[in-house]
């Protein structure tokens, strides 16, 4: 893991520069589209449930994101892995800003970040609290899109400011040679690879995207985290236009 995580960094610092000579795309094809609706397995080293990712963009760039995800098979008789993330917020020099951010959980009540100003309000476990973020902060869902169009923007290594219930986490990002991911249907379709971390390694994240055409969609995201271990979501099967639409 050391290793791997040298690696990631001496990448992020610009030593691997090279590796993207003629791979520039632009903007348009980076750019998430305007709507959109994608179904994914979620495996935690096997299968445990099915989401849905679903999102819209205003005109104006204002946005609306919703990840649903619901446990599937005999996993549900032990485990229940069911959530919905809605995130809103609007869409600023190639960051989804998040504005609102709600996790809901079966048994649980629900958490809110909800942006005022300079501040964040965090909603838990029956009590309100606050702490300062900058107006460019994003929830877990919007980074996801926040990546792809910061690499529209040439942007191949750089930042982003994570939010959590907890406080903010800084995240350092980089373009990685392209890869072959394996869809839930069994296809493997050639990927361009970002990957995240904070700086301490306890929460990072490895995304596979198809670039180009209607705009740039996840095709696999890993996605992991201290307290909650490591989920995998990945695409059921490369989506008709008519479901991801520009």
């Amino acid at each position: 893991m050391e290793q791997s995580r040298r690696d990631f960094l001496r990448v992020a610092a610009g030593i691997a520069t090279a590796s993207f000579a003629g791979e520039f795309r632009g903007a348009e094809e980076w750019r998430p589209p305007q709507r959109g609706n994608l179904a994914f397995g979620v495996e935690r080293g096997v299968r445990v449930a099915e989401a849905v990712l679903r999102w819209e963009v205003g005109s104006e760039g204002g946005f609306q994101v919703v990840l649903e995800t619901r446990t599937s098979g005999v996993v549900g008789w032990v485990s229940d892995f069911s959530e919905v993330r809605r995130s809103e917020g609007r869409r600023i020099g190639g960051v989804w800003r998040t504005e609102r951010s709600v996790r809901e959980r079966p048994g649980r009540a629900p958490e809110t970040l909800v942006r005022e100003g300079e501040w964040v309000v965090v909603s838990r476990k029956g009590r309100d609290y606050r702490y300062p973020a900058p107006t460019e902060a994003v929830d877990f869902v919007c980074l996801l899109w926040s990546l792809a169009e910061q690499q529209g923007l040439g942007r191949r290594r750089g930042g982003l400011t994570l939010l959590g219930t907890k406080g903010i986490k800084e995240v350092t990002f980089a373009l990685l040679p392209a890869t072959a991911v394996q869809l839930e249907s069994g296809a493997e379709v050639k990927a361009e690879r970002i990957e995240a971390q904070t700086a301490d390694g306890e929460w990072r994240l490895w995304t596979g995207w198809r670039v180009g055409g209607t705009g740039a969609i996840p095709l696999v995201v890993t996605v992991t985290a201290k307290e909650e271990g490591t989920a995998t979501y990945r695409l059921r099967g490369l989506p008709e236009e008519r479901e991801v639409r520009g």
